[in-house]
C-alpha cells in the first residue's frame, strides 16, 4: 500500500509539473493598449477604403464599402471576444465615414 502512495504522489507531483499553469491573466493596460490597436487597424482599413473608392464606380464602391464593413466588423468582434475572455466589456461606439460619397457606420471600440 505504501509503495502504491508513493507511486501515485509521484505521477501526481510528475503531471503537476509537466502540465503548464494556466495562461496569465492580461490587465487592463493590455486590454486597453489591445483595443486601441484595433482602433487604429479600423482606422488604416477606412482610410485605405476612402482611397480606393476615390476613382472607383458604383459596383466596385459597394464592393469596397462590403469589404470595409467586414474586415472592420471582424476586427472589431475578435478584440471583444478576447476582452470579453479576460472579464471586460467592449463598447462599440459607430462613427460615420464617407467612402466615396457614401457614409458607412464604423464601430470604433472603447473598453469598460
Amino acid at each position: 500500500m505504501k509503495r502504491f502512495l508513493n507511486a501515485l504522489l509521484a505521477f501526481v507531483i510528475f503531471v503537476s509539473m509537466s502540465t503548464p499553469m494556466s495562461f496569465a491573466q492580461m490587465s487592463s493596460s493590455d486590454i486597453i493598449d489591445m483595443v486601441y490597436d484595433a482602433n487604429d487597424r479600423i482606422v488604416d482599413c477606412v482610410d485605405r477604403a476612402q482611397d480606393d473608392a476615390e476613382d472607383a464606380d458604383k459596383e466596385a464602391l459597394a464592393i469596397i464599402i462590403a469589404e470595409l464593413i467586414a474586415e472592420t466588423n471582424g476586427i472589431a468582434q475578435e478584440t471583444a471576444e478576447k476582452a470579453a475572455e479576460e472579464g471586460y466589456t467592449v463598447e462599440f461606439e459607430y462613427t460615420t465615414y464617407v467612402i466615396g460619397g457614401v457614409e458607412v457606420e464604423i464601430d470604433p471600440m472603447t473598453v469598460h
